[in-house]
C-alpha cells in the first residue's frame, strides 16, 4: 500500500512524467521538494504551492527566471532538467539531485580553515558570475541553497529567481533569509549586488564561525543589517586581513559596493593567493621532491639543454602543488629566442553567451576542464624565429622588422617548422595549441568578448578600426602587421591574442559538445583546421576570444600565422 506524505502525493507513484516519488526532502516558503527516480536516475522535484503559468512572457515572472537558468551551461549551477505540471496539475521543476549542502558543512565545522573558506567563496562567486552574465538574480543565496558537488559548489533552489535588465529594480515583497539579506532588500529593492552581499556574509561566517549581523528576532536582525556595522570583534584575528574588503562589501548603499562579480574577484585576488579560474592540482609534492624530479627529467632528456627556467620562486620546507611551483615561470628556447609562460590547469566556459554581440552559431557555450598545465608562447612566431629554423621568410610584410609575426604560412608549414624545431631540441614537446588551450589563454580568466572587455580599440590591438563592435568608436586601419609586442599583454603576459595575425590551432574544425568536457582535442578528422584570433585585416567581431575561423591545411595568406605551446 502506498504511503501518504506531504502534499497530495504517495511514495512509489508517478508524480511527474515517468518519475516515481521516492521520499520527502524538505519544505520551503514556495512548496515541497521530493526525491524522485526514473530508471535509477535520482532527481529533485520541487512542487510549488502556487500555480505558475509557464507560457507567461512577463519579463519579471518566475517562469522566465527558471527558463533562463535552464538555458545556462554552468558547472556551478544545479541543473534544471525539466519543468511543467505534475499529474495533479501542480507546477513543478525537475532538478539535478545533490545530497549535501553548505549549511550542513557549516554546522559540522563551525569555523573553516582560511584556505577552505576562500576556496568555497570563490566557488560561490563562479556561480553568481554565470547568473549575472545572463541577467538572472537568485534572491536567496544562503548555505542551504549551496550544494557540495565534489570540490565544486553549485547554486540551487530557484524559488525566488528572477530576470533583470542588468541594473536591478524594485520587486514586491521581502525575499530570502534576513541574516543573509542586503539592506535594500528590506525596502523591496533587489539587484545582483544583493546576491553578492549574501555571498560575502557566507564567507564571513565560514571564516569566523560567526555571522556579521545577528539578532534574536527577524526584526532585530533586519535592524542590524540596515543600521549596524559588521561584528568584527567576533572574528578579529580572522577578519583583520580582509577588513577593507568587508568594509567595501558591506556598504549600506549598493552603489558604494563593488558593482559586479568581476570587481569582487579582482579585489579578493589582490589580498589572497587564490585564483578564480585555476584549480590547484590535487597531487601534493614537497619543494625538494619537485626539484629532484625536474632535475632527473632534465638529465634524462637532451631537450633540457635547449630550455632554461626563469623566475622560479620556491619556498623551502613547504608543501606546494605543481601549479604553485610553475605558475608565473617562463622558459626560453635559446635556439630561437621564443619565450613561453606557464599556464596552470583549470576550467573555464568556452564559447560565447547568447547575448554577445556578433556571436556565431558555432560558439555554443560549454565547460572545458584542462587537467594539465602547459607553457604558451607569449607572442606569435616572429619572422626572425622562423628564419632561424627554416632559413627563409615566406611573409608578405617584410619591410618592417623581423619582430613582426611570420605570415603566409599554412597549417602544414607550421607542422614542418615544429618538426624541425623538435629535432633540433631532441624532443617532441613543441606543438600548436589545441583550440581549447588557445581560448583559455586568450581569455585569461575573463568571459567578455575580448580580454579588455566588451569592446576592442585600435590602441589595444591591430585590426580594421573602420569596423568596430556595435556602439564602439571607430579607430585606425593600419593595413599591415605590427611587432608582436606592440600592445599590452593580458593578465598572463600573453600578447596579441586579438588581431595582428590569425593563428593556427591543432584541431580539425568541428561542432562543440553539449556538456562539459576534459582536455578536448577536436574531431579525429575533417576538412579544415581551426584558426583563431583575428588579424590586421579583420573586423573587430572576428577578433573576439570565442570567434572560430577555419582553413584548409594548405591555406596561406598574409593574415595567418601561429604560436606554439610547450608541454610540461
Amino acid at each position: 500500500m502506498a504511503q501518504k506524505i506531504y502534499g497530495r502525493y504517495e511514495i512509489g507513484r508517478k508524480v511527474f512524467k515517468d518519475y516515481i516519488l521516492k521520499s520527502f526532502i524538505g519544505k520551503g516558503v514556495y512548496g515541497w521538494v521530493y526525491l524522485v527516480e526514473n530508471r535509477a536516475r535520482k532527481r529533485a522535484l520541487k512542487i510549488f504551492n502556487e500555480k505558475i503559468n509557464w507560457e507567461n512572457r512577463d519579463e519579471k515572472g518566475e517562469n522566465r527566471g527558471i527558463k533562463a537558468v535552464k538555458d545556462i551551461a554552468s558547472s556551478h549551477l544545479v541543473d534544471i532538467i525539466d519543468y511543467g505540471e505534475t499529474f495533479l496539475g501542480e507546477s513543478c521543476v525537475l532538478m539535478e539531485y545533490i545530497r549535501d549542502n553548505l549549511e550542513k558543512e557549516i554546522e559540522r565545522r563551525g569555523k573553516f580553515k582560511e584556505e577552505d573558506a576562500c576556496r568555497y567563496f570563490l566557488e560561490i562567486l563562479k556561480g553568481l558570475r554565470d547568473l549575472e552574465k545572463y541577467g538572472v538574480i537568485h534572491r536567496d543565496i544562503k548555505p542551504a541553497n549551496l550544494f557540495l558537488y565534489g570540490d565544486t559548489i553549485k547554486i540551487g533552489d530557484y524559488s525566488f529567481v528572477r530576470c533583470t535588465s542588468g541594473t536591478g529594480g524594485s520587486m514586491s515583497g521581502v525575499f530570502g533569509s534576513p541574516v543573509y539579506s542586503a539592506p535594500e532588500v528590506f525596502d523591496e529593492y533587489y539587484s545582483h549586488a544583493a546576491d553578492s552581499w549574501s555571498a560575502v556574509v557566507i564567507f564571513f561566517q565560514m571564516l569566523t564561525g560567526k555571522l556579521p549581523f545577528s539578532g534574536t528576532t527577524a526584526l532585530s536582525i533586519m535592524n542590524a543589517v540596515t543600521n549596524k556595522k559588521p561584528d568584527y570583534i567576533a572574528g578579529l584575528k580572522e577578519t583583520q586581513k580582509y577588513y577593507g574588503f568587508f568594509e567595501k562589501c558591506f556598504k549600506k548603499n549598493p552603489e558604494n559596493r563593488f558593482q559586479n562579480i568581476d570587481e569582487i574577484i579582482w579585489e579578493f585576488e589582490n589580498i589572497t593567493s587564490f585564483s578564480f579560474y585555476h584549480k590547484r592540482e590535487k597531487q601534493q609534492v614537497s619543494a625538494h621532491e619537485k626539484i629532484n624530479r625536474w632535475k632527473e627529467t632534465s638529465e634524462a632528456s637532451s631537450s633540457v639543454n635547449s630550455l632554461y627556467l626563469n623566475n622560479a620562486s620556491i619556498k623551502e620546507q613547504s608543501r606546494i602543488t605543481i601549479n604553485d611551483l610553475l605558475q608565473g615561470t617562463s622558459v626560453h628556447c635559446p635556439i630561437t629566442g621564443m619565450k613561453f609562460v606557464y599556464i596552470s590547469s583549470g576550467s573555464f566556459i568556452m564559447g560565447s553567451s547568447l547575448k554577445e554581440a556578433k556571436r556565431k552559431r558555432d560558439e555554443k557555450q560549454h565547460c572545458v576542464i584542462l587537467t594539465k598545465g602547459f607553457y604558451m608562447q607569449v607572442t606569435a612566431v616572429t619572422q626572425a624565429q622562423w628564419k632561424k629554423i627554416m632559413g627563409t621568410n615566406p611573409s608578405y610584410f617584410t619591410n618592417n622588422t623581423d619582430d613582426c609575426p611570420v605570415e603566409c604560412v599554412s597549417w602544414d608549414d607550421a607542422q614542418h617548422f615544429i618538426q624541425k624545431l623538435n629535432q633540433k631540441n631532441g624532443s617532441n614537446k613543441y606543438s600548436l595549441p589545441t583550440e581549447a588551450q588557445w581560448e583559455y589563454a586568450a581569455r585569461a580568466e575573463t568571459q567578455t568578448p575580448f580580454y579588455f572587455g566588451d569592446y576592442l580599440l585600435t590602441t589595444q590591438a591591430n585590426y580594421d578600426g573602420n569596423q568596430p563592435m556595435p556602439d564602439s568608436p571607430k579607430g585606425i586601419y593600419r593595413g599591415e602587421t605590427v611587432r608582436v609586442t606592440s600592445f599590452s599583454p593580458n593578465k598572463w603576459g600573453i600578447f596579441n591574442m586579438h588581431g595582428n595575425v590569425l593563428e593556427w590551432c591543432q584541431d580539425w574544425k568541428g561542432e562543440y559538445p553539449s556538456g562539459s568536457i576534459k582536455d578536448p582535442v577536436g574531431p579525429s578528422s575533417g576538412s579544415n583546421r581551426v584558426i583563431r584570433g583575428g588579424s590586421w585585416g579583420n573586423y573587430a567581431q572576428s577578433c573576439r576570444s570565442a570567434n572560430r575561423g577555419r582553413g584548409l591545411p594548405g591555406y596561406r595568406i598574409s593574415g595567418v600565422g601561429f604560436r606554439l605551446v610547450l608541454s610540461v
